[in-house]
């Protein structure tokens, strides 16, 4: 039920000449009541119902509206829905390349160490410059198949 003055950030549902509007703010500032409105003007104080839980690569949500004209509301419903086969396929590869960036994120605090641990490093001698070398190598096989798995999950060569 609309009460006045109405709330600043209140959304409402207008319908009228056959045409519905959804998400409209209130027409005066002060938040009073329309003076003279025309006939068959329709206006509903729109809410929303929370929206269930679901999982995302088999379902969807879909939106839809429960008009009430008695009681002056229109409240957003939710449905969870079954994904199509090429939905699911889709949220699937995108669930692989959002984990793919995930894992390229956590690499972001070792390349860090790494590099701190570089910049302390010197050798003096050949047996300390040939173990640096083979500890840079080993990095360096880390850091470059870390970087193929990006590429790979964000499917760069088939773009």
């Amino acid at each position: 039920m609309i009460t006045y003055p109405v709330p600043k950030d209140a959304r409402f549902t207008v319908k009228f000449n056959g045409e519905t509007h959804r998400g409209r703010e209130w027409s005066r500032d002060d938040g009073g009541p329309i003076p003279n409105p025309p006939a068959g003007l329709v206006i509903l104080l729109e809410s929303e119902e929370p929206r269930p839980s679901f999982d995302p690569l088999t379902q969807k949500l879909a939106a839809s509206w429960v008009d009430d004209h008695a009681n002056q509301s229109a409240v957003r419903t939710w449905t969870v829905v079954q994904l199509t086969p090429e939905e699911a396929a889709e949220a699937a590869d995108t669930a692989t390349r959002l984990q793919h960036l995930r894992d390229m994120g956590a690499a972001i605090s070792t390349l860090e160490s790494w590099a701190t641990e570089l910049e302390g490093i010197t050798a003096t001698t050949n047996a300390q410059a040939l173990a640096l070398i083979n500890n840079l190598k080993g990095k360096q096989v880390i850091f470059f198949r870390r970087f193929a798995g990006l590429l790979r999950g964000l499917r760069i060569d088939q773009q």
